[in-house]
């Protein structure tokens, strides 16, 4: 995820504290099945004992109300939230307008193809976006959303044009078979304000006071989607979304308002508000001469929210959103702290999945080693993807 300077340790939000939990224990893999006994000590029980989350199960917002038990009473639910997050943080979205979509360049690779393209998502905008076609190209191929970590390149950084190899997903994910879009996100790649540094999202405000630049990525994500679905070799039932860092909290956010995501991974990206030790990574002071990434204001109606201690928000709804579709979450225990309110959030979010009869659709995985998108790691996102776009009818 996009770092911030700023280190907020004693932030009272929804009553309790943003402080660091003082347990350090290293998990390899951690399933988030454990028994009443184990649940008691282990490190997700003991952050959720200091940093609680709402119920999700529950007919009334943060936890409150009668207990859901039918699916129907759940999904009334599920709009309350997608309702509650576009109304009071990201905005509403604009009116749809043609694809438009162009090609701009090919390059042949002995196993794909790889196409730069851009479409147009909004008035006035247009996406950059890599296309990678596998070879053959078949008919009624799976494909994939790769959703890029915070890079000045932008989707350049996943399909092996720029930054480090455990970040080429993209190219990965093609050599499977998987047809696969990845596109820039508005402040990176081809898509930063001239004039401005990467990750400058001002001029965005100016000319979008009410929506968000969170809202902005899920909206031009989800014209992603309608482009794969626009192509006459992919299945439109077979489209899944991955990330890493920032692309996996796109990820989330992508599939969680977009049905036609069949299948996700995230890593390392859906930190939850209740004991983050910077929560305002989401929504960083604007009045600021900082540059970089400290200029990228993700969802600014947030800060008051946390300003006043009163939050009526957090992650583990969007990850609830998903339900039932398979949604792998994963994390890595020297990410901060972060891993243990994954675990704990995954708890609530299995419950959901559990109403719905199918507890095998999601997992949350705990990998050793410092936030990054490893091997060991890849491989279980790939296998993940695989079991449920390649082997679905």
């Amino acid at each position: 995820m996009m770092r911030e300077k700023m280190r907020v340790s004693q932030l009272p939000i929804r009553g309790w504290r943003a402080g660091m939990l003082l347990v350090c224990v290293v998990v390899v893999c951690l399933d988030v099945k454990s028994g009443p006994a184990q649940q008691s000590a282990d490190p997700a029980s003991l952050y959720e004992k200091q940093f609680p989350l709402f119920d999700l199960l529950t007919q009334a917002d943060l936890g409150q109300g009668p207990p859901i038990t039918e699916i129907a009473q759940w999904e009334a639910k599920r709009q309350l939230i997608k309702d509650k997050w576009l109304t009071d943080l990201l905005g509403a979205f604009p009116a749809k307008v043609p694809l438009d979509i162009r090609e701009r360049g090919t390059i042949e690779y002995a196993d794909y193809t790889q196409k730069q393209i851009d479409y147009a998502t909004e008035v006035g905008d247009r996406v950059n976006a890599y296309l990678l076609l596998p070879k053959p190209l078949g008919k009624g191929l799976p494909a994939v959303m790769a959703l890029n970590p915070t890079s000045i390149h932008g989707a350049a950084s996943v399909v092996g044009l720029a930054e480090k190899e455990e970040w080429w997903y993209a190219r990965e994910l093609v050599r499977r078979g998987f047809v696969v879009l990845a596109p820039d996100i508005l402040t990176e790649g081809e898509r930063i304000y001239p004039g401005r540094e990467a990750h400058d999202s001002r001029p965005f405000y100016e000319s979008h006071g009410n929506w968000s630049m969170m809202g902005k990525m899920l909206w031009d994500h989800m014209r992603g989607v309608d482009v794969l679905q626009s192509l006459a070799f992919v299945d439109p039932k077979r489209i899944g979304a991955l990330g890493w860092s920032l692309g996996a909290h796109n990820t989330a956010f992508l599939a969680a308002f977009d049905d036609r995501v069949a299948a996700a991974v995230t890593d390392g990206g859906m930190y939850m508000i209740a004991g983050d030790s910077n929560p305002f990574r989401w929504c960083r002071q604007q009045d600021t001469s900082d540059t970089g990434v400290a200029q990228f204001f993700g969802m600014p109606k947030m800060r008051s929210y946390l300003e006043s201690g009163n939050v009526p928000f957090d992650l583990h709804e969007i990850q609830a959103l998903l339900a039932p579709r398979p949604y792998l979450d994963m994390n890595s225990v020297m990410a901060e702290d972060n891993w243990r309110g994954g675990v704990a959030a995954a708890r609530k979010v299995g419950r959901v999945y559990q109403l719905y009869g199918k507890p095998d659709h999601f997992a949350n995985r705990v990998f050793d080693g410092p936030h990054g998108f490893r091997p060991d790691m890849r491989k279980v996102a790939y296998e993940w993807l695989d079991r449920w776009l390649k082997n679905s009818p």
